[in-house]
């Protein structure tokens, strides 16, 4: 949430992914019929 895809630190705090809509997303998934695999997920922020 703090890095850039490179691994780049993003200094600048209002650059940041807020926690609480990745918290969101996450229990989205965890909420999907058992019959749903999620196997790999790329969160990317907008600019």
């Amino acid at each position: 949430m703090h890095e850039k895809y490179n691994g780049t630190k993003i200094e600048n705090p209002d650059e940041w992914m807020n926690p609480k809509d990745i918290a969101e997303l996450m229990l989205y998934i965890l909420n999907l019929p058992k019959k749903i695999e999620v196997s790999e997920i790329t969160i990317n922020r907008k600019s």
